[in-house]
C-alpha cells in the first residue's frame, strides 16, 4: 500500500512538472498575459469537461485520458488493467503516461530554449 502512495506521489509531482514546463512555454510564445491564462486554463479543464459532459466515443475518451488533469488523477490509471495496443505489444496506460510526461519533460525545455533565442533581439 505504501509502495501504490509513493507512485501515486510520483505520478503527481511528474504531472505537475509537466504542465507548469508547458505553462512556461505558452507564456513565452504569448505577448498577452491574460491570453497566456486562458490557453493554460482551457489546457487543463477543457480535455475534463468533454470527457466528462460529453457522451464520447471510447476511442476519443481514451486520447483524453492522457491530458494534464488526467496525469494528476492517478487512480484512473491503476483501477483496472487498461491496455493500449502498441506495434501489437500491450502497454499499461500508467507506462504510456509516465514515458509521455518524460518526454513533455524534455522536449518542451528545448522547444522553450528555441523560442526564446528565436526572440532575443541582438545587438
Amino acid at each position: 500500500m505504501l509502495e501504490y502512495h509513493f507512485i501515486q506521489l510520483g505520478f503527481h509531482l511528474l504531472g505537475a512538472c509537466s504542465f507548469a514546463i508547458m505553462i512556461v512555454l505558452i507564456s513565452v510564445l504569448c505577448k498577452n498575459a491574460l491570453v497566456s491564462l486562458v490557453i493554460n486554463g482551457a489546457i487543463l479543464a477543457v480535455p475534463y469537461f468533454l470527457v466528462e459532459a460529453l457522451q464520447l466515443p471510447n476511442w476519443l475518451r481514451d486520447i483524453f485520458q492522457f491530458s494534464f488533469l488526467f496525469y494528476m488523477n492517478v487512480e484512473r490509471f491503476f483501477d483496472g488493467f487498461k491496455t493500449i495496443n502498441f506495434f501489437g505489444l500491450p502497454v499499461l496506460y500508467s507506462i504510456v503516461a509516465f514515458v509521455v510526461m518524460i518526454v513533455v519533460i524534455i522536449a518542451v525545455p528545448l522547444l522553450t530554449s528555441i523560442v526564446v533565442k528565436n526572440k532575443e533581439v541582438t545587438s
